[in-house]
C-alpha cells in the first residue's frame, strides 16, 4: 500500500473519530454537563450561545489524530498554518477580489501530514458555517492547486456546520458546483461535510456531504499558469501536472 492510499484511509478514519468526540463535546456544552476526561469544550458568548467554529475541529482532529498514531504505533508529523508554495491574491483592502495564483503572497494550510521521511503527503483544510462562496473558494483553490504537491499528496476539505436540515445540504452543494464547472485541475479534493445537529427529516447522518470532486481554477488563468509551469519544466526539467 503506497503512503498516499494509506494515509487517505487514515485521514478518513479519524474524521469520523473527530465527529464523534466532537458531538459529545457539543453535547456537553449545551447541556453544562462535562466529563472528568474532556479537555476541549465549546465557547459561549456573552448570551450563552454555543460558537461552533474550525478552531475547535482542527483541534479535534489532532487529537484524535494523535491518538491513532499512538495507538497503531504509527509514525506520521504534522506541520500546522504551512505555508503554500504558490503565492495568492484573494482581497483587496480587506474585500474580496476575483482570485488570482502567481502573483501575491504565500497562503497557509491548515495542516499538512508528512510521513516518516517527512515528505508531504497529505494536506487538510478546516471551514466552518455554511460561508459564502466568496469564502470557500480560496481555500478550495489553495487545496486543489496542482502545483501544491502535484499527484503526491491527497487533498481532504473538512467543513463543519452547527446545524443543517436539506437546505444547508443544497446550499453547500450548488456552491461547489460552481466551483467545478470548466476546465478543471485534474487533482481530486476529498470533501467532508460534519453537521452537530441534522435537523433534516429523511437523513440523520452526521456527515451530510461526502464527495470526491475537482476544482476549476480561477477564470482565464489556466492557460497562464500552464505557460508557466511549462516555463518552470523547461528550466528545471522537473515535470508538473495539470
Amino acid at each position: 500500500m503506497t503512503d498516499m492510499s494509506k494515509i487517505a484511509g487514515i485521514v478518513e478514519r479519524v474524521i469520523y473519530s473527530t465527529l464523534t468526540y466532537l458531538k459529545n463535546v457539543y453535547t456537553a456544552t449545551l447541556n453544562e454537563q462535562y466529563d472528568d476526561g474532556m479537555s476541549l469544550i465549546f465557547p459561549k458568548d456573552k448570551v450563552g450561545n454555543v460558537r461552533v467554529s474550525e478552531q475547535e475541529l482542527r483541534f479535534a482532529f489532532v487529537k484524535e489524530f494523535e491518538k491513532y498514531c499512538r495507538d497503531e504505533a504509527e509514525r506520521y508529523y504534522y506541520t500546522v498554518e504551512t505555508p503554500t508554495i504558490s503565492p495568492y491574491h484573494f482581497s483587496e483592502n480587506g474585500k474580496s477580489i476575483k482570485p488570482e495564483i502567481g502573483n501575491g503572497r504565500a497562503g497557509q494550510f491548515d495542516m499538512v501530514i508528512h510521513n516518516s521521511n517527512c515528505n508531504k503527503i497529505c494536506i487538510i483544510e478546516f471551514k466552518s458555517d455554511n460561508v459564502v462562496e466568496e469564502k470557500l473558494e480560496p481555500s478550495l483553490l489553495k487545496i486543489a492547486n496542482p502545483d501544491e504537491g502535484g499527484n503526491e499528496v491527497e487533498r481532504f476539505f473538512i467543513h463543519i456546520v452547527e446545524n443543517s436540515d436539506s437546505g444547508t445540504t443544497e446550499s453547500i452543494e450548488n456552491k461547489l458546483a460552481k466551483l467545478s464547472k470548466g476546465e478543471n485541475w485534474k487533482t481530486i479534493v476529498h470533501y467532508y461535510c460534519l453537521t452537530l445537529n441534522n435537523r433534516e427529516k429523511n437523513n440523520k447522518e452526521d456527515i451530510i456531504i461526502k464527495k470526491n470532486f475537482s476544482i476549476a481554477p480561477p477564470e482565464g488563468t489556466l492557460d497562464t499558469w500552464l505557460k508557466e509551469v511549462n516555463q518552470i519544466q523547461e528550466k528545471t526539467g522537473h515535470k508538473k501536472t495539470k
